[in-house]
């Protein structure tokens, strides 16, 4: 795996990398104060209380929609190569009734050549 240097990317790609690498510092760390303070934070409200759950709440939601995510991606690609398949079949039928009217066709030629050569022996 290549390492990504903040140098080589664009100003604002490295000011958007270091927002991003900031914030999932970040916020780990105030699920984790939150969860485990020695004392509940009381002035805030009681909706403070239910950070956790809601926390559960949106990881459960994030699993269950990269799985689903996961799977549907994976049976469209299987979809596309079985369709591909189907058509290459199809296109190599198509070629083989191709080439046997050309091998018809090229007998009725050999038959119509020799017909014209006795024709001219004939009427000559």
């Amino acid at each position: 795996m290549e390492k990504t240097n903040t140098a080589n990317l664009a100003p604002q790609e490295a000011k958007v990398k270091n927002w991003i690498i900031g914030i999932s510092i970040a916020i780990p760390l105030a699920v984790a104060v939150l969860l485990f303070m020695p004392t509940k934070i009381t002035s805030l409200g009681g909706w403070v209380y239910f950070l956790p759950h809601l926390n559960a709440i949106i990881n459960s939601a994030a699993s269950v929609a990269l799985i689903l995510g996961t799977t549907v991606f994976t049976g469209y690609r299987q979809y596309q190569k079985r369709q591909a398949q189907i058509a290459y079949e199809q296109t190599l039928a198509a070629f083989e009734l191709v080439s046997e009217q050309m091998q018809k066709a090229n007998k009725s030629i050999a038959y119509l050549e020799t017909y014209e050569q006795t024709k001219n022996k004939l009427f000559k």
